[in-house]
């Protein structure tokens, strides 16, 4: 009977110590930041798609160069 009531007693007492630390947070350190960098742009992508139909591959050609020439001026 006494190795039972000492037996529970233990038990209870490690269940008793295993709140108290779980209770306490462990010590620790939060940091937030942001980080802004403004440059210049030094390159620019331009994607398009020009289409034009007809018989003759040439002159197909000469409209595409044609409508490129004006949307890089």
């Amino acid at each position: 009977m006494k190795s039972i009531l000492i037996l529970s007693i233990l038990l209870s007492g490690l269940n008793l110590q295993a709140q108290q630390n779980s209770a306490t947070p462990p010590p620790m350190v939060l940091v937030t930041g942001e980080g802004i960098v403004n440059v210049v742009p030094d390159q620019v992508l331009i994607k398009s798609r020009i289409e034009h139909e007809g018989l003759n591959p040439q002159e197909i050609k000469k409209q595409n160069d044609a409508v490129v020439d004006r949307v890089i001026k």
